[in-house]
């Protein structure tokens, strides 16, 4: 688990049979379907977009009767990121010897 991250469990039945922009799916097979706006994406991302619009939803209706809540920061641009942990790999140099 992320330390800070929030979790908020959401049920996943019918998210790649329902249109997160509203109206109705085409279904093209098995695997892709048409939005409502015309582009043709699979079921598998429009399950994934609904799944977090559920969550969205549900935690805001949480917060909403504690207060508000804090958005995370994105980090600068000009910040080191933290260096890795574990056993230095060497650089190879490559040799020029001639032979």
């Amino acid at each position: 688990m992320i330390e800070g991250l929030n979790v908020v469990y959401v049920n996943p039945r019918g998210t790649s049979k329902t249109s997160p922009l509203g109206g109705k799916l085409i279904f093209i097979n098995y695997r892709w379907v048409r939005l409502p706006n015309g582009y043709t994406i699979t079921r598998g991302l429009i399950a994934s977009w609904n799944l977090a619009l559920r969550g969205l939803k549900l935690y805001i209706r949480d917060v909403g009767s504690r207060g508000s809540v804090e958005t995370p920061k994105a980090p600068d641009g000009d910040e080191t990121p933290n260096p890795m942990k574990g056993k230095p790999v060497p650089e190879l140099i490559p040799s020029n010897q001639s032979s």
